[in-house]
């Protein structure tokens, strides 16, 4: 007899295969940005909205740094 964890995955695993086989189908749309430009962020302190976070390019990849003072 098979439980209801199994069921479960089962059911799930159907779903995803389903998704996978239609996706190319145009049945499920694909989600895109509007517009052609950037938006820039940027990560501050609550208490203090001068001192920002900085994204530094590092060799594995980007990394975000402590805090620095932006006037």
């Amino acid at each position: 007899m098979i439980d209801n964890y199994t069921k479960i995955i089962l059911t799930l695993i159907a779903f995803s295969t389903s998704f996978l086989a239609l996706q190319g189908t145009g049945l499920i749309p694909s989600a895109k940005a509007e517009g052609d430009y950037l938006t820039k962020i940027a990560i501050c302190d609550y208490e203090y909205p001068t001192k920002c976070a900085d994204v530094i390019d590092t060799m594995n990849g980007f990394s975000l740094v402590s805090y620095n003072i932006k006037n």
